[in-house]
């Protein structure tokens, strides 16, 4: 009876309880810092850098992070493997006039993108007209 063949048994699903973890909620997140969630950045120091004043090791062409604050040097250079790719169009309220958050971002050929003009006088690309209305006072104000 050796190859005899045996029929697997309803097995019960057991029933998952998420209300078990809500007393844990947010545990391990203690000592998360701003400087643990720093985005890291680098920055191609030139000539007139103040970095290279105040870093022993910086020379002009070097390659700065931003987070961890070593100096590579620019003729050792590095390998940067993009991860990721989005293209977006960011709406920015004007320096001193708001939170300094973006106001919208739109993907490329979003209908509700607005239209941009280049100013003749200081060559900045802005919106041809914006009402900016904020929820608090219910006033709107044009850009």
């Amino acid at each position: 009876m050796a190859n005899a063949v045996t029929k697997n048994k309803a097995a019960d699903v057991a029933v998952f309880d998420t209300s078990m973890f809500e007393a844990d909620a947010g545990a391990g997140n203690q000592n998360v810092g701003s400087e643990d969630l720093a985005l890291p950045f680098l920055k191609l120091l030139s000539g007139l850098d103040s970095l290279l004043d105040t870093h022993e090791t910086a020379r002009k062409g070097d390659i700065y992070n931003t987070v961890t604050g070593t100096v590579v040097s620019g003729k050792d250079g590095l390998s940067v493997i993009p991860c990721a790719y989005q293209r977006v169009f960011i709406q920015w309220v004007p320096r001193g006039a708001g939170t300094g958050a973006p106001m919208n971002v739109y993907k490329p050929n979003d209908p509700a993108m607005p239209k941009t003009e280049r100013s003749k006088e200081d060559n900045k690309t802005t919106l041809s007209a914006v009402t900016v209305t904020t929820s608090k006072k219910l006033t709107s104000t044009t850009l």
